[in-house]
């Protein structure tokens, strides 16, 4: 994922998301001409992909950790149903 380096390193916050937070060197930098305000909008695109690509693989996770529970269950109560 690419970085603003080094502005971020300057920042007041060490969770600055480089959109209103007060004393942002990106912002700064953007506003002096350092930096381009294309890339902030493409590390914040690229930025917030990733998040929602994190989320999809955990609730995958979560779904099939659900199947599974679901599948143990029903083979516990065959299992105890031919038992008898």
């Amino acid at each position: 994922m690419p970085t603003l380096t080094p502005w971020p390193e300057r920042a007041a916050f060490n969770n600055c998301q480089h959109t209103a937070e007060p004393g942002c060197a990106v912002q700064q930098a953007i506003v002096q001409g350092e930096l381009d305000a294309r890339r902030l909008t493409n590390y914040q695109k690229l930025h917030a992909e990733q998040a929602r690509n994190a989320a999809s693989l955990q609730q995958r996770r979560e779904k099939e950790r659900q199947f599974s529970k679901l599948v143990k269950s029903v083979t516990s109560l065959k299992a105890k149903k031919y038992a008898e």
